[in-house]
């Protein structure tokens, strides 16, 4: 399947894959593994995100696919832990996906 994945989906879109840093059921770690699995050179190292006011809100590291001008972008979510937290961290997840001055590799929704 990451061979797929690579050939398929990575050239052909900007993809966010995110994960949060308290998820127990699907912990970050084994995403970074299944990252390290597609070979992508590292564009930007592993650097914090904010959101405006109220802090660090996770870490994140941006990629390059090879061939493409597309990027490959995998944050972390400080305190993530579900589905529920969407809701209840909501100015969070929209930062993440509108972009903001420190998540500049964003946004994906513009």
């Amino acid at each position: 399947l990451v061979p797929l994945y690579a050939s398929t989906l990575l050239p052909n879109f900007r993809i966010l894959q995110y994960s949060g840093d308290a998820d127990p059921c699907v912990p970050y770690i084994g995403t970074e593994r299944w990252i390290s699995s597609l070979n992508l050179p590292v564009a930007t190292p592993w650097k914090p995100w904010s959101v405006p006011d109220q802090g660090v809100a996770g870490y994140s590291t941006v990629y390059n696919v090879p061939n493409s001008s597309q990027k490959f972008t995998f944050a972390t979510v400080r305190a993530y832990c579900g589905t529920i937290y969407i809701i209840i961290r909501a100015w969070t997840m929209y930062v993440m996906l509108h972009g903001s001055s420190t998540f500049k590799h964003l946004p994906l929704l513009k």
